[in-house]
């Protein structure tokens, strides 16, 4: 009998040694860093009897409630609720352990509070973000996900694809972007017969223009597209595909993006490339476009002090 409780002892601390990993990893408390978009601002926390003068950073105890936020200047005040949220090692670390959940969801260090804030003293509509505004000499590297079209010789194609770049702001509100993509429609061939397949690598480089949460684009790119001809035989037992013709430009042109910042990683974006001029041997007008959404991962690379 005692073998059987000190198996079931065994058993239940593995599992909460294993699983439960917000309870096992996360810190009682959560570092957070509060800023203002103007100077002179002091903030009150949770109505303590302290006022603190911003830029500050707090330990604050992750808890179930919000943190209540007062910012004060001169004799103006505003209230600010900033929401808890479900921390990542809470979804992400029990994910193959659900009895870690359970376990988790009895303890308070399930959640946690945005590491940066930014207090907007003077927006009503927005009164704070979750991440700090671009400053001169920031350096951001951007990774990508698109999908769209393109337009090439009158052939439209539908496009999946991936880019990277960066982006170094010379001003506070100005920037240089590089970027660099790959696209393909990615065809399916499970068919016996011909079909066309579309694919295109482009890099650009623009000028930014940063306001609030928007963004506006505007440069050249260069783009090189290939089409080609294939076809799929059955020659039983199998199917062999097979290269009939393909034909490869180098293209110029406009780069027009626009962005919208939704949160401090991530960023949703639109861009339109059009080009007039084709560069062969005897360089030729013709009209080509780009067209696609993009799905960007943020990172800061630098920001200066």
């Amino acid at each position: 009998m005692k073998n059987i409780y000190l198996k079931i002892f065994v058993v239940l601390f593995t599992m909460f040694f294993v699983c439960s990993c917000a309870t096992m990893f996360n810190s009682p408390t959560v570092n957070v860093k509060i800023y203002a978009d103007t100077d002179s601002v002091s903030v009150n926390l949770n109505n303590a009897p302290f006022w603190h003068d911003l830029p500050a950073s707090f330990d604050l105890y992750r808890s179930k409630y919000s943190l209540k936020i007062t910012a004060q200047k001169d004799t103006i005040q505003k209230n600010i609720e900033i929401n808890r949220i479900i921390s990542t090692t809470f979804w992400l670390g029990n994910y193959f352990c659900f009895f870690g959940y359970l376990v988790d969801m009895t303890n308070p260090k399930r959640f946690t509070y945005p590491k940066t804030v930014l207090i907007n003293f003077d927006d009503k509509s927005n009164p704070y973000n979750t991440w700090l505004p671009p400053k001169q000499n920031l350096i951001d590297i951007k990774v990508a996900m698109h999908g769209g079209g393109q337009n090439v010789n009158g052939n439209n194609f539908g496009l999946w694809g991936i880019s990277a770049g960066f982006q170094h702001y010379f001003s506070e509100k100005n920037s240089l972007i590089m970027n660099f993509g790959l696209l393909n429609n990615f065809p399916n061939a499970d068919f016996i017969g011909k079909y066309i397949s579309s694919s295109a690598s482009y890099e650009n480089i623009q000028i930014g223009s940063f306001y609030k949460q928007l963004q506006y684009n505007t440069g050249l790119h260069f783009k090189q597209t290939k089409l080609a001809e294939r076809e799929t035989l059955q020659l039983y037992p199998e199917y062999v595909d097979i290269l009939l013709d393909s034909k490869t430009q180098n293209h110029i042109g406009f780069a027009l993006s626009t962005n919208y910042r939704a949160s401090k990683y991530i960023e949703l974006g639109l861009n339109y490339y059009p080009s007039f001029l084709v560069l062969e041997k005897n360089p030729k007008f013709r009209y080509s476009h780009l067209l696609f959404f993009e799905l960007s991962f943020i990172f800061e690379a630098y920001r200066p002090l």
